[in-house]
């Protein structure tokens, strides 16, 4: 959700920015669940995640690292609401 309205597609060209997200995963947690998490708060799919073990952190649980190119759904198209908030 910190992403939201961050990028609009009118001024971004190019290839769209690596996201490196750091997590904490307990051992009856997966990858696949934080990617899940991660997707639910994009409201976008991640296309070929990245996932690497940081380090352990404690007894049953690790630091990983999900890195993942932001999806194109999480541009924002220009609306009139944002036009008319930056006018006045």
């Amino acid at each position: 959700d910190c992403f939201d309205g961050l990028v609009h597609k009118r001024y971004w060209k190019g290839s769209l920015p690596w996201i490196h997200c750091y997590c904490f995963i307990r051992s009856s947690e997966s990858e696949e669940s934080i990617l899940c998490e991660a997707q639910n708060k994009l409201n976008a799919k991640i296309a070929e995640p990245i996932f690497h073990r940081v380090r352990d952190v404690a007894p049953n649980k690790a630091m990983f690292c999900l890195s993942f190119r932001l999806p194109v759904e999480c541009l924002k198209e220009e609306t009139e609401d944002h036009i008319r908030s930056v006018d006045g």
